[in-house]
């Protein structure tokens, strides 16, 4: 005799109705699952039902007998295992619980993925914080700070006798770097230039405005534009600011937040003087690209065929591999990206630009070195 009780919701995919779900109540006796609907029903013995758990909007409870292939009932309320027909099987109780265990470990597994994932983005939003508060910090450095920083980077390149800070060749330069120059964004400081007796090739900027250049880069490079590469790379550091945020964000965290909030005396506070090591140490691998984005906007800016900076960094590489002899560095261990990486991120921005032709004629021949002595004990440069 059927027990008197309410139902509960349900739907039935049945293979009569094709595609089509019935909806209905399940109800039930002490041996059946029972699905009724106007015009429809079905019936499942408790003794041979199946449960799963199906998919959809709500965790949908699926009950289906092996006798009956394609007739599956539905419902989204749990309650229907305290029926007593139900509650009483062991058959059902068994399904039950393995259904439960393996609930317990996918809400576990998901409270885990949902906490990483909140860390992530915790961490993500963290240093998007960090980095906007170290911009605005060396924002707040006056030029004057980065000027006295060229000094004494300047001043002990002198004292070994191997600077030139004015010669034929830094006013070449710095004729060549004038169209460039009127490309950056407005600034407060003067671009200078000086060449160094050095024979790797290499070019530095200190955040004062200057910019070294290595009489070993004016040798290596064929062509105005390889050298203005090198120049927008460096102007970028400059102008970016990447010696300042670098020191900054060297402080950590908690020092940028309490730095932020202060007056603007106290970004000048955060700084050591150390700029010395600009000859020993290059910048981040972050910086770099940033420098290699930014110098590339200002050679399109000025109307100068950007490519030259791939060139440059095309021999840069065949120096590299040189100096390697065939000893593979691990790119963790390097300061720098990988330069074939960045020479294939320049290729692809050269392949979106939308005027490939039009750059100004370049007519400046390369600057030729001055001839100085360079002391052994010079240390080897980034």
């Amino acid at each position: 005799m059927q027990e008197t009780n309410p139902g509960f919701e349900a739907f039935l995919s049945h293979p009569d109705f094709e595609n089509e779900m019935v909806d209905g109540h399940i109800v039930y006796d002490r041996w059946n699952l029972l699905f009724q609907a106007v015009g429809a029903s079905a019936q499942i013995p408790i003794a041979r039902v199946v449960i799963s758990l199906g998919k959809g909007e709500e965790e949908q409870i699926c009950f289906s007998d092996p006798q009956q292939p394609g007739v599956k009932i539905y419902t989204t309320d749990w309650d229907i295992f305290n029926s007593a027909p139900l509650a009483q099987s062991s058959h059902v109780r068994t399904q039950l619980e393995s259904i439960l265990g393996r609930k317990e470990i996918w809400r576990r597994v998901q409270i885990v993925a949902y906490v990483l994932i909140f860390c992530v983005v915790i961490t993500w939003l963290g240093s998007l914080a960090v980095g906007a508060m170290t911009r605005v910090i060396a924002d707040r450095v006056p030029s004057k700070w980065g000027e006295e920083a060229d000094v004494e980077v300047l001043t002990e390149l002198e004292d070994y006798g191997i600077l030139k800070t004015n010669s034929p060749a830094v006013a070449e330069l710095t004729e060549l770097a004038a169209p460039l120059a009127g490309a950056l964004p407005p600034h407060d400081w003067s671009l200078k230039i000086c060449v160094m007796t050095y024979p790797l090739p290499n070019a530095f900027a200190l955040p004062g405005g200057h910019i070294v250049v290595t009489s070993g880069l004016l040798e290596m490079v064929d062509s105005p534009e390889e050298l203005l590469g090198v120049l927008a790379h460096e102007l970028a550091h400059i102008t970016q600011k990447h010696y300042v945020r670098g020191k900054i964000a060297s402080a950590g965290p908690f020092v940028i937040f309490s730095v932020f909030l202060r007056s603007d005396s106290g970004a000048v506070g955060t700084l050591t003087r150390g700029s010395g090591m600009l000859i020993e140490k290059g910048f981040s691998k972050e910086y770099e690209i940033e420098a290699d984005d930014t110098g590339w906007d200002y050679l399109v800016a000025a109307n100068i065929d950007p490519r030259g900076m791939i060139s440059v960094f095309r021999k840069l590489k065949a120096r590299e591999e040189e100096r390697n002899y065939g000893i593979d560095i691990p790119q963790a261990f390097r300061s720098h990206p990988a330069i074939e990486t960045r020479i294939a991120r320049l290729e692809s921005k050269w392949n979106k630009l939308p005027h490939k032709t039009g750059f100004v004629t370049l007519t400046n021949q390369i600057p030729k070195p001055d001839s100085m002595p360079m002391p052994a004990e010079l240390l080897l440069l980034r």
